[in-house]
């Protein structure tokens, strides 16, 4: 399959899924899905889509499940996902995407459980992403991400922390997942106050993974060093290892000496 008629879908309102993976589809009728009620899951991983427009995937009150892994998508713009209230799982999975907007997902959603853009080519995090109320998952592994695209995110530390305050007080935050592995950051320097608290913040809601990034441990690494020996931090924290000097390859960050 190639292409897909607008129409394709008119005669089946009923019909709970649809699975087009596998396909050389390259573009998606806008309102191809509209009006499917009950649909609950679209794959179309393994397709040739470049791009989405905005209406695409609205009026599915139903849908819980969308793929859309291994395509040629290079941008996911605002609010795409953004009118999907029951949406779990989103799957970005190894596309060419190198910008997903801010609000390419409501920031509010009590729905959104998993949210996959590993192997892509992301310099940036989306901010609704990180806002999410009830994350389990959010993958951002293997992209091209650097300290600058975290540093950005730390004016949402008092916004995150109005959301969390009392499960972080009462110390009952189920910890989420929020990979960063195998990215480009070299330097993680914890030297900034709003910096430090936005860390501290990010790291009582998730257990972070930090696994095949090229970090440099040198004296700049200190303060992060020190804060990171607690035990509170430390143990959110997956593969936090310097990588050079080659001296201190692959030992924690936390017991990096003066």
């Amino acid at each position: 399959i190639v292409s897909i008629s607008e129409k394709a879908f008119t005669n089946v309102a009923d019909v709970l899924r649809i699975f087009l993976n596998g396909n050389q589809i390259e573009h998606l009728p806008v309102n191809v899905f509209h009006h499917l009620d009950n649909l609950y899951e679209i794959d179309l991983s393994y397709n040739s889509i470049l791009y989405i427009e905005e209406a695409t995937f609205t009026e599915l009150p139903s849908l819980k499940r969308l793929s859309l892994q291994n395509n040629m998508l290079y941008t996911i713009q605002s609010r795409l996902f953004f009118y999907l209230p029951q949406l779990e799982v989103l799957n970005l999975l190894e596309n060419n995407l190198s910008l997903i907007a801010d609000d390419f997902i409501d920031e509010n959603s009590h729905s959104i459980r998993i949210i996959d853009a590993h192997n892509n080519r992301l310099r940036n995090i989306p901010t609704s992403s990180i806002l999410l109320r009830y994350p389990e998952w959010i993958d951002f592994g293997n992209n091209c991400l650097n300290f600058s695209s975290l540093e950005i995110l730390s004016v949402l530390t008092d916004k995150i922390l109005s959301r969390n305050i009392t499960q972080l007080q009462e110390n009952t935050i189920i910890k989420n997942r929020l990979d960063l592995s195998y990215n480009e950051i070299k330097i993680f320097v914890l030297d900034d106050p709003e910096m430090v608290t936005f860390f501290k913040v990010m790291v009582g809601l998730f257990d972070i993974d930090f696994s095949g990034n090229p970090l440099h441990c040198d004296c700049d690494m200190y303060n992060t060093s020190q804060i990171v020996k607690s035990d509170e931090y430390r143990s959110s924290l997956i593969d936090f290892d310097c990588y050079s000097p080659e001296i201190l390859r692959f030992t924690p960050v936390a017991e990096v000496e003066d």
